[in-house]
């Protein structure tokens, strides 16, 4: 019904007895115009705006009149003739014009028909740019881009993006291989022109690292393209610097920024430093560091290679042990505290059982009590403490129906009534008997 209506008002729009209080006319960017029904028009808040204000005289839209005749006859019908080739001018009229319920539609049609490696980023910052967050494509779109970054790099197409959208890229995708990162950037400089502080403002920004390509690469690709940017390697200190580390790539094995992050990290490691470490066992477990002893025959400078000796705990209770591990080459043995760690510990609630260590001493405990990170526990040695999930001196070890009632003294009776109240009372230096925990209740 309303197509038909649609249809009849679109049909009469050249006849010559149609009403001009009714209607509104437009000017195109190419020196035609074309009109619209008023109530038509009102489905573009651009236009509609123009309407309550009355201002529409010599009005021209900047976009050309066989464009804006597409989308007119959207307004009228419903219809719209969309493809590959004007589906962006259809989207910038749209978004002039401030139509979101085509915007949508345009947008559907774009991410379900058109998009690929080549134009991602284009569709993207084609979204961004609207006058609507259309938030429920923004994840879509991402994860395709993810999904397919190596590919995307690797397109000539990357020259077409701004420099803005390149360093953002550098700065998300730490985890690339550098030399998806190093093309990306020398084809973009190429296509555009660029100089010499344009590579030069990526490696001072930490958005490019030479030193993670491999070392017969730098001699023959990037050094040559070095030169052709009137730099000078052999004049740069960074270049001797990509050198060094680069010529140990057998050893360290790093080939990404966020490895060579960790690596910078676990490199300047210290004594009693705290850190996630995958045991034996292939269990990620809390890890302290007792000392650090020299490497003997080290083909490379101590700076680069060390073997130092941790601590690990776990579980059960009485699992620890002393290890020696050696850096770089068991990098991917460790990580940031609670990096691994951290799920576990997310998970802990009410009756899991845990191991807490309790004046220098590891016993057994169970979770009465959780608020957000905070936690209420009641040891074995029938006190109540107030910890973090976060804290070193806790692990989880199972839950209370894994294990034998006796080891937990039962004091449920006082437990379901421990609430916020009573743990924002209790201090973490403190612990608490069944007597104090009464008085905190005030029973």
């Amino acid at each position: 019904m309303v197509n038909n209506l649609g249809n009849y008002l679109l049909k009469n729009l050249d006849n010559d007895t149609i009403d001009f209080k009714d209607i509104i006319i437009i000017n195109t960017i190419d020196n035609r115009i074309i009109k619209i029904h008023k109530c038509v028009a009102k489905k573009s808040l651009f236009l509609n705006n123009l309407l309550i204000n009355e201002n529409l005289n010599n009005f021209t839209l900047p976009f050309s009149y066989d464009s804006i005749l597409i989308i007119r006859k959207y307004l009228y019908i419903d219809e719209l003739s969309i493809n590959n080739d004007n589906y962006y001018m259809l989207f910038l009229i749209t978004d002039f014009l401030i139509i979101e319920e085509l915007l949508l539609y345009i947008v559907t049609w774009v991410i379900n028909n058109n998009l690929h490696c080549y134009n991602a980023l284009f569709i993207k910052k084609m979204i961004k740019k609207t006058n609507f967050k259309i938030k429920i494509y923004h994840k879509t779109l991402q994860n395709f881009i993810d999904s397919n970054i190596i590919n995307i790099l690797s397109l000539d197409t990357i020259t077409d993006i701004d420099l803005y959208d390149l360093e953002t890229i550098c700065y998300k995708y730490t985890n690339l291989d550098e030399k998806y990162i190093y093309e990306a950037i020398k084809k973009w400089i190429l296509k555009n022109n660029k100089k010499n502080n344009d590579l030069l403002n990526f490696i001072k920004k930490n958005l490019l690292n030479i030193s993670l390509l491999p070392i017969n690469y730098i001699w023959q690709d990037v050094f040559v393209f070095l030169n052709n940017l009137s730099i000078n390697p052999i004049e740069n200190i960074f270049c001797w610097k990509a050198i060094e580390f680069s010529t140990f790539y057998m050893i360290h094995k790093i080939n990404n920024k966020l490895d060579y992050a960790k690596y910078l990290w676990c490199m300047n490691l210290e004594e009693d430093c705290l850190f996630d470490y995958l045991n034996c066992n292939y269990r990620w477990v809390t890890a302290k560091i007792i000392s650090f002893d020299p490497i003997n025959n080290s083909p490379i400078d101590c700076a680069l290679k060390k073997k130092i000796k941790i601590k690990t705990e776990g579980m059960p209770i009485n699992f620890t042990t002393t290890t020696i591990i050696e850096l770089p080459k068991d990098l991917n043995k460790i990580e940031y505290l609670f990096t691994k760690t951290k799920n576990w510990r997310v998970e802990l609630k009410k009756k899991s059982i845990v191991d807490i260590l309790y004046n220098s001493l590891w016993i057994r405990g169970m979770i009465v009590f959780k608020y957000n990170e905070y936690i209420v526990i009641r040891s074995s040695n029938h006190y109540y403490i107030k910890r973090t999930i976060y804290a070193d001196s806790i692990c989880c070890i199972g839950i209370c129906s894994n294990y034998n009632k006796d080891n937990i003294i039962d004091y449920q009776e006082i437990d379901k009534y421990i609430n916020f109240d009573v743990l924002s009372k209790m201090q973490m230096s403190n612990d608490y008997s069944y007597q104090d925990i009464k008085n905190l209740l005030n029973l």
